[in-house]
């Protein structure tokens, strides 16, 4: 569980994101927003309640649901159709007062100021890492990694749009189509 930022921008770090890494994204953005809201709500959550990312991004409602906003989006934008949990993350920011109307369409939206989070490893291990600082780098390096994996598993990434970014291509080892 994660929520990848290799940029400081929200926009530029889901742009940058692979085609199938991109609707994980969504999902794992609607999962942290609907147990923060449940918790918030007084309801008791299962599954990943304590997972240090869950536990980071619960108190930051308007990122999540922004970050999802943007990363629907971006699906959009890719694949001409909106992704089914769009209309979810529009609901939840016109719950938070995030967007501005002008007779009857969006005129501005709040982006919600935030530093992102960066947490590899458990917990208990050495090499457990858990930080707010040089996070852009470290999540370019896991995604590379991830990355690396795809085409070693015969699954190259794909970036329909935007293409591969070009802080990736000097470490990938496959040719883009």
């Amino acid at each position: 569980m994660n929520i990848f930022m290799p940029y400081s921008s929200i926009k530029k770090s889901v742009e940058s994101i692979d085609n199938v890494r991109l609707n994980k994204q969504i999902v794992e953005c609607y999962q942290l927003l609907t147990s923060a809201i449940k918790e918030k709500n007084g309801e008791i959550i299962k599954g990943h309640s304590h997972h240090p990312v869950y536990l980071f991004y619960k108190d930051n409602l308007e990122f999540l649901a922004y970050y999802g906003y943007e990363c629907c989006r971006e699906y959009y934008y890719r694949n001409k159709k909106w992704q089914s949990l769009t209309q979810y993350f529009d609901n939840i920011m016109n719950d938070f007062n995030m967007f501005e109307y002008d007779d009857g369409y969006i005129s501005s939206m709040q982006i919600p100021k935030f530093v992102p989070y960066y947490m590899e490893g458990n917990k208990d291990s050495p090499n457990c890492i858990r930080t707010t600082k040089n996070v852009s780098q470290l999540f370019r390096d896991k995604l590379i990694k991830k990355w690396q994996a795809d085409i070693e598993k015969n699954r190259p990434p794909k970036w329909a749009g935007w293409g591969c970014p070009s802080w990736a291509k000097e470490f990938l080892k496959f040719k883009e189509k």
